[in-house]
């Protein structure tokens, strides 16, 4: 009973609307894991934590569960390349759900070089916890000469703010390789 409460609100919680069986899948075996592996607190499953509530921060470790599942497929973008279709994270998906699990996290750039042909930047992410403050520093780099879309820096900051979003686990699913 406690596993199937826990299932369907997470079912709810990732917000879908219509059964998607991946979806469904992958919080299932979350479920599964936690109770095979016996992790509780009291009687109830230790899962991907609710978004904290006003005033409140979750600890670094419930961070890292709430950033690290994967993502449903309407928060992704699709791109080709090589010929190939793939899923990518739109980097302006990321503030909502940090907005969401990790109130008054922070982004700064420290470093933008120019290294030949290339703008190379350094960006930091910190995140906030119960339990102390989590920062993780990314690289993000991009031709001078590059026609498509965006410019050269706005395209870095975007490759190193979705690297550092990996780092705590946000969306690190997409770069998995198959």
């Amino acid at each position: 009973k406690v596993w199937l409460s826990h299932l369907l609100r997470g079912w709810r919680e990732i917000g879908l609307k219509s059964l998607d069986w991946s979806e469904l899948l992958g919080y299932f075996s979350e479920v599964l894991f936690v109770l095979l592996m016996g992790s509780t607190q009291g009687s109830e499953p230790v899962l991907s934590p609710s978004p904290p509530a006003n005033g409140e921060r979750l600890t670094c470790r419930e961070i890292s569960l709430a950033l690290s599942r994967e993502l449903p497929r309407a928060m992704l973008g699709q791109k080709t390349k090589g010929g190939k279709a793939i899923d990518f994270f739109p980097w302006y998906r990321a503030p909502q759900i940090l907005d969401k699990y990790c109130p008054g996290w922070g982004w700064q750039i420290h470093t933008m070089e120019v290294v030949g042909d290339r703008l190379v930047l350094l960006g930091r992410l910190t995140i906030p916890a119960a339990d102390g403050v989590m920062e993780r520093d990314a690289t993000g780099t991009e031709e001078l000469t590059k026609t498509s879309y965006g410019d050269p820096s706005s395209n870095a900051e975007s490759m190193a703010f979705r690297r550092a979003c990996a780092k705590f686990g946000l969306a690190l699913h997409l770069y998995e390789k198959e």
